[in-house]
């Protein structure tokens, strides 16, 4: 369970990531730290939810609410 980030501030809501891969820095600009980027079907606030190689964030409009999975390993949606 401490692999995976279940909810908002991962396991527990303590922010804390107990393993090691997880990035610390990244920029935008040069691509530093980023594997990949996609544009959301509908864009909203979100807190992800990782499990094994699964993303999952939400999107929504005034008229519709969807939950996105995207494989983490190549930013397809799936």
């Amino acid at each position: 369970m401490l692999a995976q980030w279940p909810s908002f501030r991962g396991p527990g809501g303590i922010g804390v990531a107990h393993f090691t891969t997880a990035p610390t820095q990244w920029n935008i600009e040069t691509g530093e730290g980023i594997r990949w980027k996609v544009e959301m079907p509908r864009a909203d606030f979100n807190s992800p939810v990782v499990w094994d190689n699964r993303l999952f964030l939400s999107g929504a409009d005034g008229e519709t609410r969807e939950v996105y999975c995207f494989d983490t390993g190549t930013g397809a949606l799936l």
